[in-house]
């Protein structure tokens, strides 16, 4: 039986997982972008990567 209830309830579904899927690459974006800028130290010299 297929009512609007249940197709509002699909679509909230996928809107749900769209929106956890661009969550996750914001996530791993802001990640990347941390180790990228992270400072190493190396033989008491200090380089940071920009």
């Amino acid at each position: 039986m297929f009512t609007l209830s249940s197709a509002l309830k699909t679509e909230h579904v996928i809107y749900e997982k769209k929106i956890h899927f661009k969550m996750s690459a914001i996530k791993q974006e802001i990640r990347f972008y941390h180790n990228y800028n992270f400072e190493y130290f190396n033989d008491n010299q200090k380089y940071q990567v920009l």
